[in-house]
């Protein structure tokens, strides 16, 4: 590969017009992503090597090979971005939550060759030469509004909501009976309808922790994290678990007071204090000692329709470990399954009706074995092919109220249903023109996969 060149770009841009911008030239066909995170944003494409593992065949060694293709990241002077299914845990290959399409990748990471870093005063760009991206850096987007007499989106398949409540009676009985001390269980909504990404993620409201625009051939997913699992710089690792939830209220007195009952709510301060615990239980054997603090306790984050008791725990690796161990240590998370975790998956495998895939797993990147970041795949969507899926859980304990899980998975599945609403195509570019169609191409740099 030749060496990458770096050009600066004193002006300030906006990210989602310039991935537009990238994408209508043709130039982000195949493989590339848009990541949105408080450290920094970027647009990466043009991989120079894909890794795509568990599409069907077993790969115990996934770990070591994406260790491997980290430290391969690294020394080209880039990162691995990508994403690891939910399902890795128990499957062999992706299969989606309505099984009409199996032998997915569980995990898949690219090399970008080209990447564009946006900051509050310029913008870097990064690659192999020979593209000029100046004349595609845009300082604004605008994006159509909504259409008050589309036609309502139905799901074309969907986890019944009476079915949601029985399961959610019979993980109460589990947990009862000491199969597992607490569960989260989840529903999931299919759509026959075809989106365009760059409306959709402009469509997505902050707050988020990180949000992700990623098209890898034909997945294009569009995820507002609202949950850091693991960021890690020069051996200091953070995560962020959220557990607890009340819906936001309509007015600032209502929030306010939705918020105080969530403080004081006990089934929602055990969720959150056993989901914190069980964190600081999987790093202490892989962290400096006396090095694993819990910064912050027990705060309240809000979103667009929920919000959620929050806790920031912080710590050094030990020496031996990096991040990568982390990250297995932690995944998948306590707040997507349940504890003890191998106990709350089984059960989860018994009670859902059909496979997560990518919900519930994480999106984010490694460089070498010292740097990451990685958020959970919540709060999002995602296609295959023209179908796309929304999917959203609850944390089931003893004392819960089975119409009352329903309903915090409803304010969820809302927000992402009415973001969707509003990015079926057809839909306007910024520039009034029509929408390239996604390409399903993938280029030439990204066929040297690692097998």
């Amino acid at each position: 590969m030749r060496d990458s060149r770096l050009r600066h770009y004193p002006v300030l841009c906006d990210p989602l017009a310039t991935f537009a911008s990238l994408r209508r030239a043709g130039l982000l066909d195949g493989y590339s992503y848009l990541h949105l995170s408080p450290e920094h944003t970027e647009i990466g494409w043009a991989p120079v090597e894909r890794l795509a593992l568990l599409s069907g065949t077993p790969c115990h060694d996934w770990r070591d090979q994406l260790a491997e293709f980290a430290l391969h990241a690294e020394l080209l002077g880039r990162k691995a971005f990508g994403y690891i299914g939910f399902d890795v845990v128990t499957k062999d290959g992706g299969t989606l939550p309505d099984r009409s399409e199996t032998d997915r990748p569980l995990v898949e990471f690219v090399i970008p060759g080209e990447t564009l870093t946006f900051t509050s005063r310029d913008v870097t760009h990064r690659g192999l030469g020979g593209i000029d991206v100046s004349r595609f850096l845009a300082p604004t987007i605008k994006l159509a509004p909504p259409n008050p007499s589309a036609t309502p989106l139905d799901p074309v398949s969907a986890s019944c909501e009476q079915a949601y409540i029985d399961a959610v009676r019979r993980g109460i009985s589990a947990v009862s009976a000491g199969e597992a001390k607490k569960l989260v269980l989840s529903r999931y909504q299919a759509y026959d309808a075809d989106f365009d990404p760059v409306a959709l993620f402009g469509a997505l409201q902050p707050p988020f922790v990180d949000a992700f625009l990623v098209c890898f051939g034909d997945l294009v997913a569009v995820v507002p994290s609202p949950e850091l699992l693991l960021s890690g710089s020069n051996r200091q690792i953070a995560t962020n678990p959220l557990a607890g939830t009340r819906p936001r209220g309509g007015t600032p007195a209502e929030d306010a007071r939705l918020r105080a009952e969530l403080a004081e709510n006990h089934k929602e301060i055990v969720e959150h204090v056993v989901s914190v615990n069980t964190v600081l239980s999987e790093l202490e054997p892989i962290c400096a000692r006396d090095s694993l603090v819990v910064s912050r306790f027990m705060d309240v984050a809000q979103f667009q329709r929920v919000q959620h008791l929050s806790s920031t725990i912080r710590a050094s690796l030990a020496a031996g470990y990096n991040v990568l161990d982390a990250l297995c240590a932690l995944f998948p998370a306590v707040t997507v399954t349940g504890l003890p975790k191998s106990d709350a998956i089984k059960v989860i495998e018994r009670l859902e009706d059909g496979p997560r895939y990518l919900y519930g797993g994480v999106m984010g990147w490694l460089r070498g074995a010292g740097n990451c970041r990685f958020s959970l795949a919540l709060r999002g969507l995602y296609r295959c092919g023209s179908r796309s899926f929304l999917q959203a859980g609850a944390g089931i304990l003893a004392e819960s109220v089975p119409e009352a899980e329903l309903l915090e998975t409803t304010y969820k599945l809302s927000a992402m249903k009415d973001a969707l609403a509003s990015a079926v195509l057809p839909t306007r570019t910024p520039d009034g023109g029509n929408m390239k169609p996604y390409s399903l191409g993938i280029t030439k740099s990204s066929k040297r996969a690692i097998k």
